[in-house]
């Protein structure tokens, strides 16, 4: 999800080996109607905003583009996952984008779209409540969950996008019920089992039966030619997920790219730094569980048909 609506031509025409093209007299350049590029990434660690969609291991991704003269644009992109992250997952998600973009790509650029993401296969069960009942073997009060329901991770966002050059923003707002299924069965059920003392758990179904809608994340991104094959990368990441301050965070990466050989060669590090990293551990069922928002280095190695 580093781009929801991709890198597609700002431009309003794009030329494009085995584009639709339109009529032109002898002599004069044919203008493609619109651009298909297909990328193909091997990478080390596949992250989202920071997190490891992969439990830190490699992964690949599908990513398709296409733009159109008109500004149209359109991304669908499938990648791998790991079950330890997204339990009882198919072990890939894919995301389908589209929106309209206009502007000068070299000067101010902006645009607007919708995109949504499955995780085919995913889903837990977590109860939306917790009750106090009578324990019948000891008489004493006891804590018994309520409202057990079966969630997903999918998600749905609007985009808008807005840059200037070689700076990139991006604005995703979610309007799906839940973000990647931050709600109360995930959040405060992970407190109450996570946590020694029980009580920021118990707070939190306090709060109610909540979903995530309306979560603001916001992606800055620079991309600085060095020479005609070498480029620096940076990038700065914030979420606030909306009723659940506990899973606000934001995230970071930098990095070099080197084309060479038909391939892009990319090494980056990245991190983040979320308030509560207990929300960001997947386990792997034998008793080991790793951080997924660790800072690490990710190596990726891309080919552009």
């Amino acid at each position: 999800m580093n781009k929801l609506l991709g890198s597609a031509c700002l431009a309003v025409a794009c030329t494009t080996t085995g584009a639709w093209a339109q009529a032109a007299a002898p002599g004069e350049p044919v203008i493609a109607q619109y651009s298909i590029d297909t990328t193909v990434r091997l990478m080390s660690d596949r992250r989202s905003r920071g997190i490891s969609d992969s439990y830190r291991r490699p992964a690949a991704e599908l990513h398709v583009e296409a733009a159109h003269a008109s500004g149209l644009v359109g991304v669908f992109e499938l990648g791998t996952v790991s079950r330890h992250v997204y339990p009882e997952s198919d072990g890939y998600n894919a995301l389908i984008a589209g929106g309209y973009r206009w502007g000068n790509p070299d000067a101010w650029h902006f645009g607007v779209g919708l995109a949504h993401e499955r995780f085919p296969g995913a889903h837990f069960e977590a109860p939306t409540a917790i009750e106090i009942v009578i324990d019948p073997a000891t008489g004493m009060p006891a804590l018994a969950p309520a409202g057990v329901r079966d969630f997903h991770f999918t998600t749905s966002y609007a985009v808008l996008e807005f840059g200037f050059g070689a700076i990139e923003a991006r604005y995703l707002n979610v309007i799906s019920r839940d973000f990647r299924g931050i709600n109360t069965g995930m959040v405060c059920g992970t407190l109450l089992l996570q946590r020694e003392d029980p009580t920021s758990g118990l707070d939190c179904y306090a709060r109610g039966d909540h979903g995530s809608r309306g979560s603001h994340l916001l992606d800055l991104d620079w991309q600085h030619a060095i020479d005609g094959r070498t480029w620096l990368l940076l990038h700065g990441g914030v979420q606030r997920v909306k009723h659940f301050s506990e899973a606000n965070g934001w995230d970071w990466r930098a990095g070099i790219k080197h084309a060479r050989w038909g391939l892009d060669w990319t090494l980056e590090a990245v991190g983040a730094r979320m308030k509560t990293r207990e929300l960001f551990v997947g386990f792997d069922g034998n008793g080991g569980s790793k951080r997924l928002d660790s800072t690490g280095v990710v190596f990726t190695i891309a080919k552009t048909f």
